[in-house]
């Protein structure tokens, strides 16, 4: 997604082994550029669903030396380091933006972030996955889940707020902060920073990226999630407790959603 002074992208990593076995990952990339069109800020992100596996393979590691993260997805659920990221990176578009259709691409994303950032503070989680944001069918997809295709009125609101419920359980202040977009006139990409702290004041975090395909009518027809593969597998097993291997498959996160 190309932007005045940016562009976002993904694109799916694969190969095969000498094993004869086929290993892939997806891979997300946000930059920014400068008036001259020089590269000024480069951000790249390694979804969790196959980047480990295959960076292990690929390097004959152990998948704890490789992560540097002892027990990786199993627990006590280690976190691994904190980002630190510099302060007052400027968006990677022109300010006010290019017209009206970018600027509702924009509002679109926007609305996604101030419902998690926001929620915390508001003590649930609302105007994500708004009905009216969608078109009547639409398509969700991350590596975890595959392709699923939604309708409008599919319920998708009150799960995330039933999700969300549920993991402040175990991080009470889990939210999303840290948002930057990439807002065109076909949709928007964004990416943003997962965190909360634990009872014992333990942090987690994770990098989340989204790409929205958007239709001339201003309607979510295709949504795309990625989750970085070093955070997500520490914290939603902690949150969880659920071990790499059974995260893997998405219908037991989606057991552990639906649970008294």
């Amino acid at each position: 997604m190309p932007t005045e002074h940016g562009c976002a992208w993904r694109w799916r990593v694969n190969g095969h082994g000498l094993d004869g076995a086929s290993y892939e990952f997806w891979e997300q990339l946000f930059l920014w550029t400068n008036d001259e069109g020089k590269v000024t800020r480069f951000e790249f992100y390694d979804d969790w669903h196959g980047f480990p596996q295959a960076l292990v393979y690929a390097y004959d590691q152990p998948l704890d030396d490789f992560t540097k993260i002892e027990h990786y997805g199993t627990a006590p659920f280690t976190p691994g380091p904190t980002m630190a990221i510099a302060s007052a990176v400027p968006p990677p578009y022109d300010v006010p933006v290019a017209n009206d259709r970018v600027a509702r691409n924009l509002e679109i994303a926007r609305k996604f972030f101030d419902a998690y950032h926001e929620s915390v503070a508001r003590g649930r989680l609302d105007n994500a996955f708004d009905r009216d944001d969608f078109a009547e069918h639409w398509v969700l997809f991350s590596p975890w889940l595959g392709e699923v295709e939604q309708v409008a009125d599919s319920g998708y609101t009150a799960l995330a707020d039933s999700e969300h419920r549920k993991i402040w359980t175990r991080l009470p202040d889990y939210k999303m902060d840290d948002f930057a977009a990439w807002p065109t006139d076909d949709g928007c990409a964004w990416r943003w920073r997962v965190n909360g702290h634990s009872a014992d004041g333990t942090y987690y975090e994770f990098w989340e990226q989204m790409f929205a395909d958007i239709d001339d009518e201003g309607k979510i027809t295709r949504f795309e999630f990625f989750d970085d593969w070093q955070g997500f597998p520490q914290t939603l097993g902690f949150i969880t407790g659920l071990s790499l291997d059974e995260l893997w498959d998405a219908a037991n996160y989606g057991t552990w959603m639906t649970s008294d």
